[in-house]
């Protein structure tokens, strides 16, 4: 929804979204399709493709692996033919740094929600990690969660972050690169990364370059208004 929202594709609800993907097991390939039939471009980068079997033991996957296995090699068997680029491979921060500062792109990104929010470092109680005894590489168990980055603070060298687990309005959060990678690289991810187009998002792109490179007769207000994107930073999508 946060994407489809993003995209100005407002028409949609859960209801038709869980048509259109029945499944209660979500896999990054699910969102790849879902959001390709609504329109979008979709490239998908991960480490592995298909399920992978190191997760048969890890407890967020062991219940539906077996049944999820046939339906995700499915799915990257279609991917090509659904127009969706899969490529095997890592990709670095200063990778999703570039994506985010074209203006004309939104990246989806699976984490480890555990890594990523130190309130939920145990799985029974809202404590940071200090107060549970976790801390960095002590933290257990996976716990899959994605978030949308929307643009990219070069003045800060921070990630402008969109959480469908947080607070819906306001401004977006901020995240160091530090400590995206460690969430996104966490065991469990595949470290998969959806990057995301849309003419939408494309005709903001252009707007806003516009205003960085207004014409003579346009004003001196027009420059001034678009300060936020010559100090270099770029939200594609509040």
């Amino acid at each position: 929804m946060m994407v489809l929202k993003a995209v100005g594709l407002h028409h949609c609800d859960y209801a038709l979204l869980r048509q259109l993907c029945p499944t209660t097991s979500i896999w990054t390939i699910d969102l790849a399709h879902l959001l390709r039939r609504f329109g979008l471009g979709v490239a998908f980068t991960t480490i592995t493709l298909g399920p992978n079997p190191a997760y048969a033991n890890e407890s967020f996957y062991s219940a539906s692996l077996q049944e999820d296995e046939r339906r995700v090699s499915r799915l990257f068997r279609d991917a090509h033919g659904a127009g969706i680029s899969v490529a095997q491979r890592s990709v670095g921060a200063q990778e999703l740094a570039c994506a985010l500062l074209a203006a004309d792109t939104l990246v989806l990104v699976l984490v480890d929600k555990r890594r990523l929010d130190p309130w939920l470092a145990a799985a029974d109680a809202c404590l940071p990690y200090a107060l549970c005894g976790l801390a960095g590489s002590d933290v257990v168990g996976y716990t899959g969660h994605y978030i949308l980055l929307v643009g990219y603070d070069g003045a800060r060298g921070e990630f402008l972050v969109r959480d469908p687990a947080g607070s819906s309005g306001g401004e977006p959060a901020r995240i160091t690169p530090g400590a995206l990678d460690a969430a996104r690289k966490a065991f469990g991810t595949d470290e998969d990364v959806l990057f995301l187009s849309h003419p939408a998002l494309a005709r903001r792109a252009q707007a806003a370059q516009q205003r960085r490179h207004p014409q003579p007769w346009q004003g001196q207000a027009e420059e001034e208004g678009d300060l936020q994107q010559e100090q270099g930073q770029y939200v594609v999508a509040g």
